[in-house]
């Protein structure tokens, strides 16, 4: 496995081991467990973004996850600091509309690159 590969993981078992030593000093010190262990919320979202930064290609997918870790994170802030439980739910219906948006874009990239590979072969045909 080339070093480029193994990159993301190490980043995000570092990030993993950071995570779980500021989740105990941080619940230790002040007692809030009950908040402290969205620390642990930062390694799918470091888990998603260097997978995505390590990718030449710009995965799409991985914006769908990291969208919503974003979703929980914002639901759980308005939820915990506003008191917004009720109406924070709403947030989660930015994922599918994310998605969707991000598969119409697939979509007319693939159709496109379709299309130029397609006249390129004509052009070389005739």
């Amino acid at each position: 496995m080339s070093e480029k590969k193994k990159l993301p993981g190490l980043i995000t078992g570092l990030v993993a081991m950071i995570a779980t030593v500021v989740f105990l000093v941080l619940g230790l010190t002040i007692g809030q467990w009950h908040i402290v262990w969205m620390v642990f919320l930062v390694i799918p979202i470091t888990a998603i973004i260097t997978e995505t930064v390590s990718n030449k290609k710009g995965n799409l997918d991985s914006l769908i996850g990291l969208i919503a870790m974003m979703a929980v994170i914002v639901f759980m802030l308005l939820g915990f600091l506003a008191g917004l439980w009720h109406i924070a739910w709403i947030v989660f219906l930015v994922i599918p509309i994310a998605a969707i948006i991000i598969n119409i874009v697939k979509t007319a990239k693939k159709e496109r690159g379709d299309d130029e590979q397609s006249d390129e072969s004509q052009e070389k045909s005739e």
